[in-house]
C-alpha cells in the first residue's frame, strides 16, 4: 500500500461562531501520517482554502514551499493566537493550543479572524 493510501482527509469549511464562512475550502487530514504530511510539499493554498489539523499543539514550516498564516485555537475553537506569513523553516505554537488552522499567507487578515473569536470545522 502505498503511503498516500494510507492518509484519509475530511473536506469541510471553516465557519465563525455566527455562521459566517471563513474558508469554504478546508481540508482536516485524519491520522497521523495525514497530520504529520499536512501542507508538506504542496503549492500556495487559494484565498478560500485552509487546512484544520486536530489534535495539534505546534507546527513547524520546515520543507514549505510557501509562506503561511498559521492559528492557534483552544479545545473550544477560540483563537488563541494568529501568526501571519510565517516562511519556511519555522515554528510556532501556542500554551494550551489544540487545534491549528493553517492558510495562505494573508488570509487569516482577509477572513478577519481576531484573537478570542471562536471557529469551526464544518462537514
Amino acid at each position: 500500500m502505498g503511503f498516500d493510501l494510507c492518509m484519509a482527509f475530511e473536506k469541510g469549511r471553516i465557519e465563525s461562531e455566527d455562521g459566517r464562512v471563513l474558508f469554504a475550502a478546508a481540508t482536516r487530514p485524519l491520522g497521523f501520517w495525514a497530520r504529520a504530511r499536512g501542507l508538506l510539499g504542496r503549492k500556495a493554498l487559494a484565498d478560500d482554502q485552509a487546512w484544520w489539523f486536530e489534535p495539534c499543539g505546534a507546527v513547524h514550516t520546515l520543507g514549505m514551499r510557501v509562506a503561511i498564516d498559521i492559528v492557534h485555537l483552544d479545545r473550544a475553537g477560540r483563537v488563541l493566537r494568529i501568526r501571519r506569513q510565517a516562511g519556511p523553516a519555522s515554528v510556532s505554537w501556542a500554551p494550551g493550543g489544540r487545534c491549528v488552522i493553517e492558510t495562505g499567507a494573508g488570509n487569516a487578515v482577509r477572513a478577519g479572524i481576531r484573537a478570542g473569536q471562536v471557529l469551526r470545522f464544518v462537514v
